[in-house]
């Protein structure tokens, strides 16, 4: 390849790597608020509010 295709490619794959890695911490994000939401839904519920405390 001549070298605009090498920088066309090398740039390509930058793009891709930090797309996974944009993905990576989406997914820890959504992680870490989920278990925020969990922990205060019991917090809610310990303190005997029952609007908050899950139906089961």
């Amino acid at each position: 390849p001549n070298p605009l295709e090498r920088r066309i490619q090398s740039d390509l794959i930058r793009a891709a790597l930090e797309d996974a890695d944009m993905k990576t911490d989406e997914r820890s994000v959504e992680g870490v608020i989920s278990t925020i939401k969990d922990f205060a839904v019991k917090v809610c519920c310990s303190v005997s509010l029952k609007f908050c405390c899950p139906t089961a």
